[in-house]
């Protein structure tokens, strides 16, 4: 596994429809809460 580093802008991008997605503690940010938002309308039954 190698060391990736990203944006949340980023990483939301990679988000599917469907996807279980879990951030450790240390990890979330508030702005990634704001870039799922900003997908409402193409995602469908993601659990954060």
């Amino acid at each position: 596994m190698s060391n990736q580093w990203m944006t949340a802008a980023e990483a939301v991008k990679k988000i599917k429809s469907g996807d279980r997605v879990f951030m450790q503690g240390s990890a979330y940010t508030s702005g990634f809460d704001t870039c799922c938002a900003g997908r409402k309308q193409e995602l469908n039954d993601v659990e954060l």
